[in-house]
């Protein structure tokens, strides 16, 4: 299975698949694909490989020298790109990108 992570800078394609319910994106538990998982810059890479180790919010946030809501916003932003609906999901994304 290939994934895709853009460089630094580069923009993703707009677009995604569409899943049979007819809304983009892909499913829980689908694998990741290349294009559908968005692309994800370098902090939001080390705070999905902080949540694949089990770190909290507060530990990843500490870890990184930013606050508890600012890594809120990292696992949104991932939650979002990796249509990942919780943490489980967003661990799986990990291990599938080898973080």
């Amino acid at each position: 299975m290939a994934v895709t992570i853009a460089p630094l800078g580069g923009a993703g394609p707009a677009s995604r698949e569409r899943r049979a319910d007819g809304e983009k994106g892909r499913g829980a538990g689908a694998p990741l694909d290349g294009v559908a998982h968005g692309y994800l810059s370098p902090r939001e890479r080390e705070v999905l490989t902080y949540v694949a180790a089990g770190c909290t919010r507060q530990q990843t946030a500490h870890r990184m020298k930013i606050s508890t809501s600012t890594v809120a916003t990292y696992l949104a932003r991932l939650r979002s790109k990796l249509s990942a609906p919780t943490q489980a999901h967003l661990i799986r994304a990990a291990v599938e990108l080898g973080l």
